[in-house]
């Protein structure tokens, strides 16, 4: 199981259908099968601090994202 919280998010557009961006990521992850408690459960030692730099599109649809690349910054 993982949870990502996603936080100080940048997007500079550049024109009408393309932009980039940029976040920081917290990843807390823990084990399914660890019993949830009335506090949840038990989450692993090991969380990551990392970063995601994207690029969007202006679709049909709206905006998506075309490409995105994530890396690690810290861990515990």
């Amino acid at each position: 199981m993982t949870q990502h919280f996603v936080t100080n998010i940048c997007v500079s557009v550049e024109s009408p259908t393309a932009a980039s961006g940029s976040c920081r990521i917290l990843l807390y992850m823990g084990d399914a099968s660890e019993p949830e408690t009335a506090e949840g459960r038990q989450a692993a030692p090991k969380q990551l601090i990392g970063m995601y730099v994207d690029r969007y599109i202006r679709t049909a649809a709206g905006w998506r994202i075309a490409e995105r690349r994530g890396r690690t910054l810290f861990h515990t």
